[in-house]
């Protein structure tokens, strides 16, 4: 079981639009991500240029690298840099046991979703239909949505995946009700059916930002549910909760 996740830190609102939430994690902290596997000093900037060089070399971009350091490296070192450097960056850019547990959800989807104006309100409920689908080699999968909102044609589209570098995963989410996107960094527990993250978005009433925390439950192959969850002031309230069923 992984720890806990920490509640999103308080942040600049005037830098709220330009950035993802900055949130700490164990392992990582976003958007400064930091490579828990890679030694201190290990890549500094001389050495990765000199590994930079290699590499494109290598693919005779290049005719010839001026040396980052007083003293030239060996071609060697260089070369070995350059192969470490490639290698990470493959498995970066590899699906993994993360991946696929959000290759999970690849299908098409009916939704019932209830929005809670305030705490103890009575929801408004709708209706949609969705579709996940694997992109960029099932590095994301990406929703689309259309359906209703109080009434209103509504449609959405979000982008979810997990880091290997981080250890995280990252989700995008934006629609026709706002003009705003909502970042979102997070986790998972209970092998993968429980992810919970922690994000933020734009508030249309004080264009201040809005915290939010999301709970996503597998509810077996065929189902799960998605919850989110408003924060402020040290508490949180439901605001929204959505139902997915398997078509």
């Amino acid at each position: 079981m992984q720890d806990p996740i920490p509640a999103a830190p308080p942040r600049n609102v005037a830098a709220a639009h330009l950035a993802p939430p900055s949130v700490t994690f164990p392992n990582a902290t976003f958007p400064n991500v930091a490579f828990p596997n890679v030694a201190p000093g290990r890549f500094a900037p001389a050495r990765f240029a000199r590994a930079a060089c290699a590499v494109l070399l290598s693919a005779a971009l290049l005719a010839g690298c001026a040396s980052t350091d007083a003293e030239a490296a060996p071609p060697e070192a260089a070369d070995d840099e350059a192969a470490e450097m490639m290698a990470l960056f493959a498995a970066h850019g590899t699906p993994g046991a993360f991946h696929e547990h959000l290759h999970r959800k690849i299908g098409n989807w009916t939704t019932v979703t209830k929005m809670w104006s305030a705490p103890g309100t009575d929801p408004v409920v709708s209706e949609s239909t969705s579709t996940i689908e694997p992109v960029y080699d099932g590095l994301f999968i990406r929703e689309r949505t259309m359906g209703s909102m109080g009434g209103a044609p509504f449609t959405g589209e979000g982008l979810m995946g997990y880091d290997n570098a981080a250890k995280q995963f990252h989700s995008i989410w934006f629609d026709s009700m706002s003009s705003g996107m909502y970042w979102a960094v997070g986790e998972c527990r209970k092998d993968c059916r429980v992810m919970e993250f922690h994000g933020s978005g734009s508030d249309p009433i004080t264009g201040g930002v809005l915290h939010y925390r999301y709970v996503q439950t597998d509810l077996g192959d065929d189902g799960f549910v998605f919850e989110i969850f408003q924060q402020a002031d040290g508490s949180e309230w439901r605001v929204m909760e959505t139902h997915y069923t398997r078509l």
